[in-house]
């Protein structure tokens, strides 16, 4: 590895000029990309234009110099540039959903989901375009894929679809077993309500005053990092 590493070097200070300034811009680029050096990053891009590492760095300053739509523009070409990059795709759709775009936003986080079908983030990100979007069916549908994977956020999502019946028939068996399964998965706000559940009774459960009493204190401790 040390000789790679060495042998990187010695070619980047023999390169040739043409190339050692591309090298140069780009690292500036991702040094300075935080700080929203745009003009930086429009150069390596216009250095490197196929380069998706240094496109993503534009479009990162982009976003930081308040120029969202030129990062939504960035954003896009990344995809175009890398039609298998689940991440590109995540981000597009990210931006697009922040500029409040969520109908535009629903095409690139399904691929994402579809190149990267564990990226809990993803799934997330799909399930609140999918609300604002009123596509309830789908908010079920990831939701049940995240939940499956593990997330909790994803089966506190499933509680409130087959409590409200939303993209579903009210289901409240269902309900009370995605909300208990959140909350033992450490979702204090799940811990919060399975608490008001037996505390006064709901979602066909009578009231347990030892049950309610245990879920608040789960959710105390979960919020003070003791649990």
């Amino acid at each position: 590895m040390r000789t790679f590493v060495l042998t990187a070097a010695a070619f980047g200070i023999f390169a040739a000029p043409g190339l050692a300034q591309e090298r140069s811009l780009a690292e500036r680029c991702a040094a300075n990309a935080p700080n929203g050096d745009v003009s930086t990053c429009a150069a390596a891009v216009e250095a490197a234009p196929r380069d998706p590492a240094v496109r993503r760095l534009y479009a990162q300053s982009l976003a930081k110099a308040a120029d969202y739509d030129g990062a939504v523009r960035q954003y896009g070409e990344i995809t175009r540039l890398a039609p298998a990059d689940g991440r590109a795709f995540y981000e597009y759709a990210w931006m697009l959903a922040f500029v409040r775009r969520y109908a535009e936003a629903v095409e690139p986080i399904e691929r994402s989901m579809t190149l990267q079908p564990r990226h809990i983030e993803s799934i997330r990100a799909a399930t609140i375009i999918y609300q604002l979007t009123k596509r309830h069916a789908d908010v079920l549908r990831v939701s049940l894929v995240g939940a499956r994977l593990g997330d909790a956020i994803s089966m506190f999502d499933l509680f409130d679809c087959y409590a409200e019946g939303r993209g579903t028939p009210k289901d409240e068996n269902q309900a009370y077993l995605w909300l208990q399964r959140a909350a033992e998965t450490g979702h204090v706000a799940a811990m919060d309500v399975l608490a008001g559940v037996f505390l006064n009774g709901g979602l066909g459960r009578a009231p347990d005053g030892a049950k309610a009493e245990e879920w608040a204190t789960k959710a105390r401790l979960a919020r003070n990092g003791r649990l």
